[in-house]
């Protein structure tokens, strides 16, 4: 099975918003951005709940009710996944439903899930998870012709299936807080556990797997409990694999990540027993600590950024190794690395980037600009409170007023202009407006962020002599007034490059006449400044029509004619996936030469 969408209704301070995680352009990582308190948090718990569930028993469930329906609420806080059927996931409802007496047994491509909580004027009244499937099928001594089966004639079937589904969901792995608060202890027996000691108790054992020792967790904490003759060796021995697995494995990606060599630091576990309790059984725990140089350290005593990063990468690493986990999974993060200064922040995307990989998709909340990847855009959703009012002072607005939504940010940016504030760590990304001491250059300035994922695209698989170019996705022609300001004022080294259509031409002569035709001349360019034969040429026709149709066949393979938002979305496609297409001699001399303009003017 695979989520496609989610749909949650009246779940804290949501009233009712989506999340689609599907589409032609699914990056597989999705970007959840938005103001503090927007609700970035209340979503990610929301997908947790859903397949994971929580103990009613255990919190005040009233507490998941919005807060301004919290006096009297009846109905549902509920979550609801549209889920992807796979070949083995028919099979075995096929299998379900001929036990159950059917023939003739027609299956859908998707189903739904849904998880509830139940409510009486705000007193919870119980959970219900179920599955809506519209399957069709006949009796076995029946002659009819199959029919859609519903719920209340086949409460037996319903139930099988409601437990295959609910045991065959994909796993979601919700990483929040816990990351900062790595015990100094990991106990592994079976006393009661706090939500933080169970965390990191399945993070012991992931690692106990990679081992592949076939020693389970019970079994190695009943011989450190017990120590029989030999035991004592055997848990020795043990923690040595652990001590020389997790320092090699960890240190070994930190270094990737970082540029840096760790020779001298080592990741040590070790076991004990204490007794917490005068009355209870002895605990079984492991210590975790890390030797730098003569002395150790509790991970807990090193800094947020080390705490985050360090545990960071025990999940990545090891949650691989969960035996039950064989299918998809879905990684929830919240804020991550967000103690990490701002190198560090770039760096750990290729590390988001592997965990989002294979099987496995991920959705993370961010503020920094740093976390944010242009060619992750696609997956980027806004996150904001409908309920207040944008121009209100927050100190006089309604606190209890909460409507959550999650928006597509190429919606949300098309619609709402003016609210900057909810989306500016990617215009950050996008605009490239860098501090005073990182001023990015040299610059190419294109007219649209297609022709940004173009330059882009042929700058990583054809030019890349040219690496040290940076391009700018622009507003369209004529609406890069602010760029072009700011790097004339920093005295950097840019170039604007526009179609030589109407339009091109006439930004042209709209930026010489604001910024001076002497500062800008040789500088801002059309196609038709680099040859004049390309009188009226766009970005799209230096491709010859071979290759403007191969990119577009990449995505589309059934369209044999070209058409201009089928390349451009291709050409984001194969930037995400890192594909090479294989493009005509006269293709890449066309964008050689337009390289080498930019080289001659930025690189010399």
């Amino acid at each position: 099975m695979k989520y496609l969408t989610f749909e949650i209704e009246n779940y804290k301070g949501i009233q009712k918003t989506s999340l689609d995680l599907e589409g032609r352009m699914n990056p597989g990582i999705y970007t959840l951005v938005g103001l503090n308190e927007s609700g970035k948090t209340t979503l990610l718990e929301a997908l947790d709940f859903l397949r994971n569930g929580i103990d009613a028993s255990a919190i005040n469930a009233t507490n998941l009710i919005p807060r301004r329906r919290r006096s009297s609420f009846t109905g549902a806080v509920q979550v609801t996944a549209l889920l992807s059927l796979t070949d083995q996931d028919k099979h075995k409802l096929d299998d379900i439903a001929v036990s159950g007496g059917f023939k003739n047994i027609i299956l859908p491509d998707t189903i739904k899930f849904i998880r509830s909580f139940h409510y009486e004027k705000s007193e919870y009244k119980g959970e219900n998870s179920y599955t809506e499937i519209d399957i069709s099928a006949s009796k076995k001594d029946s002659k009819k012709e199959p029919a859609i089966l519903d719920r209340d004639g086949n409460p037996d079937l319903f139930e099988v299936i409601d437990d295959f589904v609910l045991e065959s969901l994909p796993v979601v792995v919700y990483y929040s807080d816990f990351l900062y608060d790595f015990p100094p202890k990991i106990y592994i027996d079976e006393g009661a556990l706090s939500p933080v000691q169970k965390f990191y108790k399945n993070v012991f054992e992931d690692i106990l797997t990679s081992l592949d020792v076939d020693l389970s967790l019970k079994e190695l904490a009943d011989r450190i409990q017990n120590p029989k003759s030999g035991h004592a060796d055997q848990v020795d021995a043990l923690m040595n694999q652990l001590t020389d697995k997790v320092t090699k494995d960890v240190f070994r990606k930190w270094n990737e990540i970082f540029g840096k060599k760790h020779e001298d630091k080592k990741i040590r576990f070790e076991s004990g027993i204490e007794k917490v309790e005068e009355d209870k059984p002895s605990r079984v725990f492991i210590k975790v600590s890390l030797i730098d140089g003569p002395d150790p350290y509790q991970i807990r005593e090193r800094s947020l950024g080390f705490k985050w990063f360090f545990a960071f990468l025990l999940l990545t690493i090891f949650r691989k190794h969960r035996k039950k986990d064989q299918d998809e999974m879905l990684y929830l993060l919240d804020e991550p690395a967000s103690n990490l200064h701002p190198t560090a922040q770039k760096k750990i995307l290729q590390t988001i980037k592997d965990l989002g990989e294979g099987n496995s998709r991920l959705v993370y909340t961010t503020h920094s600009h740093f976390l944010i990847n242009p060619e992750w855009l696609e997956g980027a959703f806004i996150v904001k409170n409908n309920a207040l009012d944008e121009e209100e002072d927050p100190l006089y607005s309604d606190s209890k007023a909460t409507d959550i939504v999650a928006i597509k940010y190429r919606t949300f940016a098309a619609e709402h202009p003016k609210q900057e504030e909810y989306f500016q760590p990617i215009l950050d990304t996008l605009d490239y407006q860098p501090s005073n001491l990182e001023m990015i250059e040299p610059l190419v300035i294109t007219e649209g962020k297609f022709d940004f994922y173009t330059y882009t695209y042929l700058k990583k698989h054809y030019f890349e002599k040219y690496k040290g170019l940076n391009f700018y996705p622009g507003g369209g022609a004529g609406s890069n007034d602010k760029a072009i300001a700011l790097y004339l004022a920093w005295a950097k080294r840019f170039c604007v490059l526009h179609d030589s259509d109407k339009g091109g031409k006439l930004a042209k002569e709209h930026y010489f006449k604001r910024f001076g035709e002497h500062l800008l001349e040789g500088v801002c360019i059309t196609y038709e400044d680099i040859n004049s034969s390309w009188t009226k040429n766009t970005t799209e026709s230096l491709f010859n029509s071979t290759d403007l149709l191969k990119i577009q066949q990449t995505l589309y393979p059934d369209e044999l004619t070209y058409k201009k938002d089928y390349f451009n979305e291709a050409v984001q496609k194969l930037i995400i996936e890192n594909k090479k297409v294989e493009l005509g001699k006269r293709t890449i001399q066309n964008f050689e030469r337009v390289f080498k303009r930019f080289g001659s003017n930025l690189m010399n």
